[in-house]
């Protein structure tokens, strides 16, 4: 189906939920997650694992970040724990 990745990802912001970028496969384009960017949209890094040997693959992720230079501030968890606390 098609979506509105941007409305949905203003809409997730605005509730304080973060965008995943899943360590198996990212869904989403890169000019939509530029489009995230910019809005300043929070996204969380997460390993996808569906098994004990893949906790913590987050490589895909990683690339992504480095590749379209996302600012780190913008991901909860790239160099330290996120905070799940609502404000």
């Amino acid at each position: 189906m098609k979506v509105n990745t941007l409305k949905v990802a203003l809409a997730a912001k605005e509730a304080g939920t973060l965008i995943e970028l899943n360590g198996k496969r990212i869904c989403f384009s890169d000019e939509e997650i530029k489009q995230m960017v910019n809005a300043k949209v929070k996204f969380i890094l997460d390993s996808d694992a569906h098994c004990p040997n893949r906790v913590g693959e987050v490589n895909n992720g990683i690339n992504l970040i480095t590749r379209l230079n996302i600012p780190h501030e913008l991901v909860v968890n790239l160099d330290k724990l996120p905070d799940f606390k609502r404000k």
